[in-house]
């Protein structure tokens, strides 16, 4: 497939030479997956491999190309989420291109170290997630406002892919550090729908739908305040025995 894929992509052919070499190469080394590794089992020498790391190589478009192949034989469904997280890799030392205080999710708190973003394109089908951009966030040392820079990816990704995704893409999905407005309001703009995680004290409220009575001002708009200690009113979605979901429209006067 990998020939077929590199054929499809059109790459010049000292980019299709190196990846039909390092890609098989990638899969079936033990081990730690570096230049030294690569050129004790190749018989390319690990400055070569060096040298090609340093270069700016199109593995978005490999990627992306994999996925289109796969729509174009069938393999893969007509449906797909998109998700964006961020991954945070430990990481010590001053030199250290990026290096800075990050949310480490596994430990609940900010420690030093790196940050990737990622955007995955997931089958709701097979359930494969296919990785379309992963950029590393910049610091604040920087004067680099994180999510802004999550915003600047989503939208490119948005203006390179969209166009291959027409018809595909359902929604887009992410944790609750991108509930704001910024991000919404671009994901909104290309008519997706946006699931995502809002805080426990978010302003919620539930729109009123009665009878308006005869008098002057203003229609009323609110009924209320959420209340997620009563749930009356709220219509339960069908589930396994494991959870219970339920389901309302509410009004986030923010966003």
């Amino acid at each position: 497939m990998l020939p077929l894929l590199l054929l499809f992509l059109g790459l010049p052919a000292h980019q299709t030479r190196f990846f039909a070499h390092l890609i098989p190469l990638w899969q079936a080394i033990p081990g730690r997956v570096n230049a030294r590794n690569f050129g004790r089992y190749s018989e390319w020498d690990e400055r070569t491999f060096r040298r090609w790391m340093h270069k700016t190589l199109p593995w978005g478009e490999l990627h992306w190309g994999l996925v289109r192949l796969l729509i174009r034989w069938g393999v893969l469904g007509s449906r797909f989420i998109l998700a964006i997280d961020a991954s945070f890799i430990p990481k010590s030392g001053k030199h250290t291109e990026g290096l800075g205080a990050f949310w480490n999710g596994s430990q609940s708190r900010s420690d030093t170290g790196l940050e990737l973003s990622c955007l995955a394109l997931i089958s709701l089908t097979g359930q494969h997630a296919f990785p379309l951009d992963i950029r590393q966030t910049r610091p604040k040392q920087d004067r680099a406002d994180r999510l802004q820079q999550y915003l600047e990816q989503l939208k490119d990704v948005f203006t390179r892919r969209l166009d291959g995704l027409s018809g595909h893409l359902r929604a887009v999905v992410a944790d609750g550090q991108y509930a704001k407005k910024m991000l919404m309001d671009a994901i909104h703009a290309e008519q997706i729908a946006f699931v995502t995680k809002l805080q426990s004290n978010a302003n919620l409220l539930y729109p009123f739908t009665g009878a308006h009575p005869t008098r002057r001002g203003a229609r009323r708009k609110w009924s209320g305040k959420v209340d997620f200690n009563d749930w009356s009113g709220w219509q339960s979605v069908p589930g396994d025995a494991q959870e219970r979901v339920w389901t309302r429209v509410v009004w986030a006067p923010r966003l």
